[in-house]
């Protein structure tokens, strides 16, 4: 299953199963604060925030995904790496210390 689900606790906590992030996804853009562009976010119970660039680090490929939707829709073709960097698409390797 590849479903959201909300959990509500006795608490007033919630959790979301079934979700590697709490972002959903990107819906708009705005110019932020000193120069740095700012995304209206929506997370996976649906709420929405308005988010700073620099805070969604972890978070490029929404990003990329609503560039290109945009891209898309004002009929120019969607942003892709140049072939000669093709091989710095591969996946980094972490190490924690």
């Amino acid at each position: 299953d590849s479903f959201v689900s909300r959990v509500e606790f006795q608490d007033g906590d919630v959790a979301f199963t079934n979700s590697s992030s709490p972002v959903s996804r990107v819906l708009d853009k705005r110019p932020g604060v000193a120069s740095e562009k700012d995304y209206l976010v929506e997370y996976a119970d649906g709420s929405q925030q308005w988010v700073g660039r620099s805070r969604l680090a972890d978070y490029g490929s929404y990003i990329t995904d609503y560039e290109n939707r945009v891209r898309e829709r004002a009929g120019l073709p969607t942003l892709r790496r140049s072939p000669r960097l093709s091989a710095l698409d591969e996946e980094a390797v972490v190490r924690e210390f």
